[in-house]
């Protein structure tokens, strides 16, 4: 499946040649999650996510959509909540793999420093 993952850590990502999950405090625990989208347009994101300059392309075949997800592992009422009308963006095209996301799965990361997204890795 292709996704895309927009994202200010550019520079830590491909120095540890992977998208590591991302801790959250979700209820009563942490949950490692690697947050994606099915749309290439930033505004398809939550508003805490627009202005990210950077977006990999990856190649997954083990991702879920986020309310999928939400619905099994949080309660009704925060699963409601974070795909609520506030948080703006499309919620539908909201994915989630809870593992590393190796370089080996990457397709492309363009940048949207400068005018519209330029290609950036893989070099060359």
């Amino acid at each position: 499946m292709r996704l895309y993952h927009f994202t200010d850590a550019w520079l830590g990502i491909v120095s540890a040649k992977a998208i590591d999950p991302a801790f959250s405090l979700w209820d009563d625990g942490t949950l490692p999650l690697v947050h994606f989208t099915a749309s290439m347009y930033i505004q398809s994101l939550p508003h805490t996510h627009l202005g990210r300059r950077y977006r990999i392309t990856v190649d997954v075949d083990d991702a879920r959509p986020w309310r999928e997800w939400a619905t099994a592992n949080l309660t009704a009422m925060a699963a409601t909540v974070l795909t609520g009308p506030s948080f703006g963006g499309d919620p539908r095209l909201w994915i989630v793999v809870s593992r590393s996301v190796p370089q080996g799965e990457w397709i492309e990361t363009c940048t949207s420093i400068g005018r519209g997204w330029t290609r950036i890795w893989p070099p060359g």
